[in-house]
């Protein structure tokens, strides 16, 4: 009688034990007998993380650039160094730029502090998909207004614009055509 309580107690030791560590999956860690295995591989050294789509706000800035906008790719953004924390993550973007316009002040550090993506001039996002950039832009618009405004928003296909507030409205225009035409 006694082994038959020890049993007993080891079962639902076991069945507890099941429950409480399963895993999204479905299954439970009571489930597998194989030990975990080590990883003799290093870490990557890699400096950025390579995003599916990555390279989309580049090729819009290029199309702008070559259509007449007077301005540089200054800053490419990776999962790493994002200060928004947004590239490459679920509802995030996929890339992300700064531009340097050639009517501004040149920026010398994007990743300080202080720093906006938008201080050179502009900045695009490009996400997987047209819903996330109209999702980013009703976010950005609750910004427009006020102290923390920055400057015009604009959305195109899967590719957000945004302009520093140091543009005067005839500039940001020329941008925002050359965007539209870019980003379609």
């Amino acid at each position: 009688m006694r082994k038959l309580g020890i049993y007993a107690v080891v079962a639902v030791t076991v069945v507890l034990a099941a429950c409480g560590s399963s895993s999204h999956s479905g299954t439970s860690a009571a489930t597998s007998t194989a030990p975990s295995a080590t990883s003799t591989t290093p870490p990557s050294t890699s400096p950025s993380t390579t995003v599916p789509g990555s390279d989309m706000a580049t090729t819009v800035a290029n199309a702008m650039i070559a259509s007449g906008v007077p301005a540089t790719i200054a800053f490419t953004y990776t999962a790493e160094n994002d200060p928004n924390k947004l590239l490459g993550r679920q509802g995030g973007y996929t890339s992300k730029v700064s531009l340097q316009d050639s009517r501004l002040p040149k920026v010398t550090d994007f990743l300080s502090e202080s720093a906006s993506s938008t201080d050179g001039g502009a900045a695009i996002e490009c996400y997987p998909n047209s819903g996330g950039a109209q999702d980013r832009y009703q976010e950005l618009k609750g910004f427009q207004s006020g102290i923390l405004g920055d400057g015009y928003d604009y959305v195109s296909g899967s590719c957000v614009l945004r302009l520093s507030k140091d543009l005067t409205p005839t500039k940001a225009s020329q941008y925002q055509k050359a965007f539209e035409a870019a980003s379609k």
